[in-house]
């Protein structure tokens, strides 16, 4: 592969990652991971006012809460760029909602937010598929299913995997994992998909 293919799609990339735009998006999913620390306590001190046993509840508001968060990002990103599929912008959007699914993983201990997790990329591809935006792939197949392993890895041991440098590593796979599965819908090069 020719020098200049490889350093085009990188120098693209950190052009638009230094914009104007990236800093509101990050100004946007800041916001949104605050209001979910808000929502995690508030919803922690109501439910600790009662003595019968509140967990379905407490599973069920963080379920809507994360899917809240989703679709406000979604809409948000609508709104600001109105074609986000074909929009320079889209692989901020997505990362801006791997980085709420990655936090709520970790800071979120909740059956509900595990399930969200897992489900999410089974929906995607899979509503890529029925709408002919992507077929089935054996790689795209594996990439879920290395995607849902991290998933499961980060929720069994979060306490011990954020204090030690295989955070880090979990954080790595879980995007690589998720860009992959992403490369069979949208058209993207590997060197893209690692960025």
């Amino acid at each position: 592969m020719p020098f200049s293919m490889v350093v085009s799609p990188i120098g693209q990339w950190f052009a638009r990652f230094f914009s104007f735009n990236t800093l509101i998006i990050a100004a946007i999913t800041i916001g949104v991971l605050c209001i979910l620390t808000l929502v995690s306590y508030g919803i922690d001190r109501f439910f600790s006012r009662y003595e019968t046993n509140t967990v379905v509840y407490e599973e069920i508001s963080w379920f809507v809460s994360l899917a809240i968060a989703m679709l406000f990002l979604q809409a948000t990103f609508v709104a600001l760029h109105a074609d986000i599929d074909s929009s320079q912008l889209g692989w901020q959007y997505s990362n801006a909602q791997f980085i709420i699914l990655f936090y709520c993983l970790y800071i979120v201990h909740r059956k509900t937010v595990l399930w969200f997790n897992m489900g999410l990329p089974i929906y995607i591809y899979g509503l890529a598929i029925i709408r002919h935006q992507t077929q089935f792939n054996i790689l795209n197949l594996l990439a879920m299913l290395l995607l849902i392993g991290v998933i499961w890895v980060i929720y069994r041991n979060s306490d011990w995997l954020i204090d030690s440098a295989w955070y880090y590593g979990t954080q790595f796979l879980f995007g690589v994992a998720w860009w992959s599965i992403l490369k069979g819908i949208r058209t993207m090069t590997v060197s893209q998909v690692l960025l």
